[in-house]
């Protein structure tokens, strides 16, 4: 990012914080943990392993950025179409290949340890949860 910038620009990034303060990823980490070899689950968590704040911030600083700034921002996520939908979203994740190829008495195992591992996040035919980042903004010297 800092070689692509010109003198003075700026750049901003949301990062994931860790899976355990994510909900519905660390239930479904959890679920494909029960139900897949832990190599085949491994990627799924790969987002949530940035450092934390202090760490990233080091990071931009060790590049050369200046006026770094690292907030934590929480967003709300709904899942208007409840369990069901929150299981489609794997998706777009980073096994989606992994979970399609799956034999049927495994995927029905997962879908079922999902389900189990997501009840607390589901209420009135939605699961709600939220994601939280950490925001950096930082601009290349000039």
């Amino acid at each position: 990012m800092h070689r692509a910038l010109k003198p003075g620009g700026r750049v901003a990034a949301a990062v994931w914080r860790a899976i355990d303060l994510q909900p519905y990823f660390a239930a479904m980490d959890a679920a494909l943990r029960e139900c897949v070899p832990t190599d085949q689950a491994d990627p799924y968590g790969m987002p949530f392993r940035w450092p934390r704040a202090a760490e990233l911030e080091s990071t931009f600083r060790n590049e050369r950025f200046t006026s770094v700034s690292v907030v934590e921002v929480r967003h709300p996520i709904t899942f208007e179409g409840g369990i069901a939908q929150a299981l489609s979203a794997l998706a777009a994740s980073p096994i989606a290949t992994t979970i399609a190829e799956l034999d049927p008495d495994t995927r029905a195992r997962l879908w079922s340890a999902a389900e189990r591992r997501l009840s607390p996040l589901h209420a009135e035919g939605q699961v709600r949860t939220q994601m939280v980042s950490n925001f950096v903004t930082a601009r290349k010297a000039g």
